[in-house]
């Protein structure tokens, strides 16, 4: 039998005895390749849990949510006749001492407040 060197193993198939075997190192990389496959598989099956989460802002006695806050504005965007997909651009603006929230959608399309 011929010796070969670990490069040429790599992709060589050697012919013993008429029929095709797969050298050693061949095999090697397949099992590497099935592992690295099992191994991002079960990556992908990993789920991330996302726990609740709440905000609050809280002024002298008072107490707003934000999650409540943001979706005031969002039906008020959705009141005035707007689709909720044309709803990109929002900025919030939050004034305790006031009891106010003030918005702007979409650069000033819609601009507006909430009491608090």
């Amino acid at each position: 039998m011929a010796s070969i060197n670990s490069k040429t193993v790599k992709t060589a198939e050697v012919i013993l005895n008429g029929k095709e075997k797969k050298t050693q190192a061949t095999v090697a990389k397949q099992e590497s390749k099935t592992k690295k496959a099992v191994t991002k598989t079960q990556r992908k099956s990993t789920k991330r849990i996302i726990t609740k989460e709440a905000i609050f802002i809280e002024h002298e006695k008072e107490q707003f949510e934000i999650t409540e806050i943001k979706t005031a504005v969002k039906k008020a965007w959705t009141n005035s006749g707007h689709l909720v997909k044309e709803y990109q651009d929002v900025k919030i603006y939050i004034k305790p001492e006031d009891a106010k929230a003030y918005y702007v959608i979409n650069e000033g399309e819609l601009s507006g407040s909430l009491d608090l």
